[in-house]
């Protein structure tokens, strides 16, 4: 359902990421927005961040929980944050889950044709 690819040029957005460009975003409804590296099988969502003591380098990954496909949504989680999830469904809707309680809800946004 999620697929995308890494995209070293053209066409996609620049963020912090040396060398790399962003291929995705994650539209907040506070109006803030994540962009992020969507791996090509979707199985992984890379996000530039704040280094802290969980993130020491700033990069939080979000690896596809294959076993936990519900419907049209896919479920991802953060090994170093088992309690924050994400939820990203075929109509573009996600929600960030912290502790099992909603956190934030937006939209998906792809660039480019994939």
């Amino acid at each position: 359902m999620l697929t995308g690819c890494l995209s070293l040029g053209g066409g996609a957005t620049s963020n912090r990421f040396t060398n790399l460009e962003a291929n995705g975003a994650i539209r907040w409804s506070d109006g803030s927005e994540d962009e992020m590296i969507i791996s090509p099988s979707g199985s992984t969502l890379t996000f530039p961040g704040r280094a802290s003591l969980l993130s020491p380098n700033g990069v939080s990954i979000y690896n596809r929980i294959d076993s936990a496909r519900n419907g049209d949504c896919e479920h991802y989680y953060v090994e170093d944050e088992l309690r924050r999830r994400l939820t990203i469904c075929s109509n573009t809707e996600v929600t960030m889950m912290n502790e099992g309680k909603v956190e934030k809800v937006g939209r998906l946004r792809m660039y480019g044709d994939y």
